[in-house]
């Protein structure tokens, strides 16, 4: 499809450009400060109100990732072998994605300044799309498990894995909105909540990860989950980059990557699928469709690794909320923006490789079944 080569060139030369941006800001911030310094500054910070603060901040903002690992995780981790699994999450793949996409990102620019006094209106409308968001993932996540009951196919423990994750989701959906009510700048109350319901998710999405065809989970999500929460940590002891005018380059050139991205996995999901070429489709014509059909795909077809893809997710919201919301003073600023901007960089190069790995080596499988 043309249209999707030109996303796809766009996308590509935009990550080269993030990864140019991205590597000389940070190579100008390692030059204008010493390293045992900086260290010794960011880790004294981490005990002072400004943590807290942030921390309480940037656990809203956390809806962007989550929404998109969780739902995008669950349709491609292994589901598919169950054939009503397959139907149902080959059949809604790009409107699922399309439609949380948007509340997401829609969520993020908005909601970043939930707790602005500035924005205080504008801000109510970004929670309420949060909120919106979190709960269709939560009726997702129910109609999955109503599926999962239902079906002869899944085994007993993928069904209980299910019902947990819909469980810890839903609790955790719960004290998100307590937090809302409850919410103070230095309330420590409202720490406590935001901690256990971010535990709380995490344990969701691995249930949710391991509920497809009870295959472990990779260790790479491990890391890019657990990677996720330390640099939140280091990040909520810091403020905002000194330098205003490198926020708007790098934020807004990583969210049209996101965009485009996402679009790219969809387009590749109904150009290359049976059930978005028949137009229609029955159930139960998908019972011929066993593993062997995803064996006879073109061989230049460009296969996205989905692994890559949920670090790359990853990786990118650290990024963005730390870039377009926060205020830092005195000496954590030139700190923090040379964590922001190592991440940015590791963003971009993430990218770059999840973009152009199928080019290089079109012989390897960079698909789910490579994982799974």
């Amino acid at each position: 499809m043309q249209f999707a080569r030109v996303a796809y060139t766009l996308s590509f030369t935009l990550a080269l450009v993030f990864v140019v941006l991205s590597g000389s800001a940070l190579a100008s911030s390692l030059c204008s400060l010493g390293w045992p310094s900086a260290l010794f500054d960011g880790l004294t910070v981490c005990t002072s109100s400004i943590g807290w603060a942030m921390a309480m901040r940037l656990s809203m903002t956390y809806a962007v990732y989550h929404a998109l690992l969780t739902l995008l995780t669950a349709g491609a981790s292994g589901d598919h072998s169950v054939t009503l699994f397959k139907a149902f999450h080959r059949r809604w793949f790009f409107w699922k994605n399309l439609i949380l996409a948007g509340g997401a990102f829609g969520s993020m620019f908005i909601g970043n300044t939930f707790f602005s006094s500035s924005y205080v209106y504008i801000s109510y409308v970004g929670s309420a799309v949060f909120l919106v968001c979190q709960m269709v993932l939560l009726l997702l996540l129910a109609y999955r498990l109503t599926i999962a009951v239902s079906s002869a196919k899944v085994p007993a423990l993928n069904i209980l894995y299910l019902a947990v994750s819909f469980g810890l989701y839903g609790f955790g959906l719960f004290l998100k909105v307590m937090n809302i009510v409850w919410h103070h700048s230095e309330d420590t109350r409202s720490v406590v909540v935001c901690g256990v319901s971010m535990a709380l998710d995490i344990l969701a999405l691995v249930l949710s990860l391991t509920s497809g065809s009870g295959a472990a989970l990779p260790p790479g999500v491990w890391a890019a989950v657990t990677g996720v929460y330390i640099s939140q940590g280091v990040y909520s002891a810091v403020g905002a980059a000194p330098w205003a005018w490198w926020l708007p380059t790098l934020s807004w050139t990583i969210s049209i990557l996101l965009v485009v991205t996402v679009f790219l996995v969809c387009m590749s999901e109904m150009s290359f699928d049976p059930l978005f070429d028949a137009g229609e489709c029955d159930l139960d014509e998908m019972e011929g469709l066993d593993s062997e059909d995803d064996d006879d795909e073109d061989s230049d077809t460009v296969s996205y690794h989905y692994f890559m893809y949920h670090l790359v997710m990853t990786v990118a919201s650290l990024f963005m909320p730390f870039s377009v919301s926060g205020s830092g003073t005195g000496a954590t600023q030139t700190w923090d923006f040379w964590v922001m901007c190592g991440g940015a960089l590791l963003t971009g190069l993430l990218f770059s490789w999840t973009l152009s790995a199928p080019r290089l080596f079109p012989h390897r499988t960079f698909g789910q079944k490579s994982l799974y």
